[in-house]
């Protein structure tokens, strides 16, 4: 009898710690901000925003981060495809290279706007300000039009060589460029004034 009783408190006590930890999640999805689900929820047509998720905030922050950069990795490499599909292997390496180094620059301007605990996770939003990266793209490109514009008055092989190393750069920030606002940065100098 005792071992009935014993065994009857111990299903009890499962069966109410069961249905307390049910409401739980009804309450902590009751009040989980939308962006969890859905980032695009908590961004304006100026951003781009990503949700990362970890054991902690730190770990949270950066899987946010990443995730934006996955966003933008991806969306440079669908421009490329389109733009580079004439192009040979070694040129589309090589400006696939450039890029993947220059999110990086880019992702500094990327702020975790909010966080959200959970008992067993937290959750980030990151978010990239466009016209801030948009900015930093249109100096690194001004940069580069006035090194291209000298090295073509020095009309040198030197300077050709150099020349043809800062054109396949500036396509690189000009794919980034044309990510961040819908539209390309018109080349001051072209290709075939320097072959």
């Amino acid at each position: 009898m005792k071992k009935r009783g014993f065994l009857m408190t111990v299903f009890l006590a499962i069966v109410l710690q069961a249905c307390a930890a049910t409401a739980a999640t009804k309450t902590d999805a009751a009040t989980q901000p939308k962006w969890v689900n859905n980032p695009s929820a908590a961004c304006t047509k100026s951003e781009m925003c990503a949700v990362g998720t970890g054991a902690s905030i730190k770990r949270a922050q950066a899987d946010a981060r990443n995730q934006i950069a996955k966003i933008f990795e991806s969306k440079i490499k669908s421009s490329f495809e389109t733009t580079f599909i004439d192009e040979n292997d070694t040129s589309y390496s090589k400006v696939k290279d450039y890029i993947s180094d220059e999110s990086e620059v880019i992702l500094e301007s990327v702020e975790i706007k909010e966080t959200y605990e959970t008992p067993t996770d937290v959750y980030a939003l990151a978010v990239l300000n466009k016209p801030t990266a948009t900015r930093i793209t249109k100096q690194d490109i001004d940069a580069l039009d006035q090194k291209m514009q000298l090295l073509l008055k020095e009309d040198t092989p030197a300077a050709a060589v150099q020349l043809e190393k800062l054109y396949e750069e500036r396509r690189g920030y000009n794919r980034r460029y044309t990510v961040l606002t819908g539209h390309p940065m018109p080349e001051q100098v072209r290709s075939e004034e320097h072959t």
